[in-house]
């Protein structure tokens, strides 16, 4: 099997031990990305494998059978009544073409309180046209925008 690994991620500064540091803050959310890249530390949810990501798999949950990633992030902690609607994503393709990504999922990662995982659907790659392209993700959260960190989509085949 060929597997893919993540480099070693690396946090600087002073990480929060507990959600309740964050909560209310006006922090921009911030998502992960591999240590000196702009890649985003983003891993297929069912398989758990990073990118390059397929726009569809017929070896997922979904019926309409598009990928969905989990992308990680700091300062997203969803806030007491919120919901995932809280958490909006958008893509943008070397085009500058910008898109909406549908968030399915927010969640702490257990064990790490101070981590949100953030499950979007991936959208069809024809937007941008032809083979593998590396996509700009960004989500917002309380009217803050977080940084933008690159997947790569590839055609189904």
């Amino acid at each position: 099997m060929n597997e893919k690994r993540l480099p070693i991620l690396k946090i600087e500064g002073n990480v929060p031990e507990s959600p309740d540091l964050l909560e209310g803050s006006n922090l921009a959310p911030v998502l992960l990305t591999a240590e000196g890249t702009d890649r985003a530390i983003a891993l297929d949810s069912v398989t758990l494998l990073r990118d390059p990501f397929t726009e569809l798999d017929d070896h997922n949950f979904s019926s309409d059978h598009h990928t969905r990633v989990a992308l990680f992030a700091l300062h997203a902690q969803l806030q007491p009544g919120e919901t995932q609607s809280a958490i909006t994503a958008e893509g943008q393709d070397l085009g500058n073409n910008i898109f909406p990504l549908t968030v399915e999922s927010v969640r702490t990662v257990p064990g790490f309180d101070w981590l949100t995982q953030v499950v979007v659907r991936l959208p069809d790659v024809a937007q941008g046209g032809g083979g593998s392209q590396d996509i700009k993700v960004r989500i917002r959260l309380r009217g803050q925008s977080s940084n933008q960190a690159v997947i790569t989509i590839v055609p189904s085949p």
